[in-house]
């Protein structure tokens, strides 16, 4: 049943716009290691935005509503960079008071 949300939600990605339905980002593990988590793709590869008002596609707006863009990160799990259960992992941008968590762990 995942597996035919996961077709049905990249089928929307690659209709909405042009570009791929996956991607990967960085991201740190709870031991700090540098991991590339897969997700969906929810904003538009080929145009910048920098008021965001037009950067999310149509689909996006709904993966992003519904957490259907953190389904691939099923696939982490399923290679052994990901757990399901415990801390989440933060992207490499995260701050926690001004600090990146990387700098304050």
């Amino acid at each position: 049943m995942l597996s035919a949300v996961m077709l049905l939600a990249a089928l929307a990605i690659k209709l909405d716009s042009p570009g791929p339905a996956l991607f990967r980002q960085k991201h740190y593990d709870y031991n700090n290691r540098l991991i590339e988590a897969f997700k969906f793709r929810s904003m538009h590869q080929h145009q910048s935005d920098a008021t965001a008002e037009t950067q999310t596609t149509r689909a996006g707006r709904f993966i992003r509503k519904t957490s259907l863009d953190e389904l691939p990160q099923r696939f982490n799990v399923f290679i052994g960079s990901m757990s399901m259960v415990g801390p989440r992992a933060h992207d490499t941008a995260t701050k926690a008071a001004g600090i990146l968590f990387e700098e304050a762990a």
